[in-house]
């Protein structure tokens, strides 16, 4: 809201627009807006920031950001990738989501090593820790994934919640009661409930995963979020007629 009063009061500020791709992508990847929704508008946002100012360096990966999450159009948020490095190669942001990139397209060494340079850069940020994380996580080195999150309790920053990453590194573990343990700290948005049923599927708890899935129905008919999360539930039930058609809703 912040930002879109800067925009209204100053229409060409490059910069708010800019901030505002952010805001948009962080809100559709974290499954709090429908995902065309928020990732159309990151688009719209970021390329307009870069009418305005080719030379802002965010605004360049939110552009490559939206190119892969809405677009698929993978050349492309290589080509703005490397433009957003061009220009500002301390940016840590900028190294964090291509890291993000990488591992997307199956460059896990390479995203590793540049998720590094993001925490090398920005040593005391909680967000450069958590995506290490999860760089890790999808790269399927569990045990270092964890490592990192034992590694930042000890350091004074302000730590988001873990709660959600630790729930997926144990349930690809197979530590089932730990992970159920740590999805239901995380909330009831739903990714964490996706998540949740998944690993009360796998372990057994049939019912208690049928309940997560009507929970989700709700969340989809009243805001349009939940249908790869009810996937993932059938998926876990080993239901995979009903976890085909709601990966194709």
């Amino acid at each position: 809201r912040y930002f879109e009063q800067a925009i209204s009061r100053s229409p060409d500020y490059a910069l708010a627009h800019s901030a505002l791709a952010t805001c948009y992508g962080m809100l559709g990847e974290s499954g709090q807006l429908p995902y065309l929704e928020a990732f159309t508008h990151q688009k719209q946002e970021a390329t307009r920031a870069i009418e305005l100012d080719d030379s802002i360096s965010e605004a360049h990966a939110e552009l490559a950001n939206t190119a892969m999450t809405l677009d698929r159009n993978w050349p492309f948020a290589q080509a703005e990738f490397q433009r957003a490095l061009e220009l500002n190669t301390n940016a840590a942001t900028n190294h964090e989501k291509y890291a993000f990139y990488l591992v997307r397209t199956g460059q896990l060494r390479e995203a590793q090593a540049e998720i590094q340079r993001a925490v090398d850069l920005d040593p005391v940020s909680e967000s450069t820790f958590h995506s290490e994380g999860f760089v890790y996580y999808f790269s399927r080195q569990y045990d270092q994934a964890l490592a990192v999150a034992q590694t930042v309790k000890g350091l004074n920053i302000n730590l988001p919640d873990w709660s959600f990453l630790l729930g997926n590194i144990y349930a690809a573990k197979g530590m089932y009661p730990e992970a159920i343990q740590a999805f239901e700290r995380a909330g009831d948005g739903t990714y964490a409930l996706g998540h949740l049923g998944n690993a009360y599927a796998r372990e057994g708890r049939e019912d208690e995963a049928r309940q997560i899935i009507v929970r989700l129905e709700q969340h989809v008919q009243q805001n349009g979020i939940g249908n790869y999360e009810i996937a993932l539930v059938y998926t876990g039930l080993n239901d995979r007629d009903d976890a085909f058609h709601w990966l194709d809703e």
